[in-house]
């Protein structure tokens, strides 16, 4: 087992310092420092309630599995980091320089791109046709995340997983029960 993790670890670090070489361009430092504020929380939360407000019939449905997502993902990354306690990259990886403000809390798994993947996931499952546009958004969020110096790979792998796992599962559950 320790020589998975030790692989893991190996390919987490390779895979960021890749990424690190592509910010001597300005104009994607910028584009990722604006992307990833659309799975902050601010946002995520914000759009989910003004959607249930403002929107209707196939939409208010897909808001309302938004919103089932958002906050049962949210819960369970809390958790997790409670329980991992991973430090975040660039406090260990000496050659990062963090591109924002550093974070207090762990960081595995993303809670950014969990919760950017949990909402428009909803929306693709609703919409189908929103696809490429919705997971276009929430990859570029992803990205982000590793680029800016906020996580690992990994950590946005299992973002990725639980977010859109907690769309599929609200929606099932919310359409058996209640829609």
């Amino acid at each position: 087992m320790q020589r998975v993790i030790t692989y893991i670890r190996e390919r987490d670090r390779k895979l960021i310092t890749s990424l690190l070489r592509l910010r001597g361009c300005a104009k994607l430092n910028l584009l990722m420092r604006t992307c990833t504020v659309f799975g902050g929380a601010l946002f995520t939360v914000g759009a989910v309630v003004v959607l249930l407000f403002v929107t209707e019939g196939r939409g208010k449905q897909a808001s309302m599995v938004a919103a089932a997502a958002l906050a049962g993902s949210f819960l369970l990354v809390q958790w997790i980091k409670r329980m991992v306690k991973r430090f975040r990259p660039y406090l260990v990886m000496a050659e990062i320089k963090l591109l924002g403000t550093p974070l207090k809390d762990h960081s595995f798994p993303s809670g950014h791109t969990t919760s950017i993947f949990s909402i428009v996931t909803a929306f693709v499952i609703t919409f189908p046709t929103l696809a490429v546009w919705c997971y276009a958004l929430a990859t570029l969020v992803a990205v982000s995340r590793i680029y800016l110096g906020f996580h690992y790979p990994t950590d946005v792998l299992a973002g990725i997983i639980i977010g859109v796992g907690f769309s599929i599962g609200s929606h099932a559950a919310l359409h058996a029960w209640l829609l």
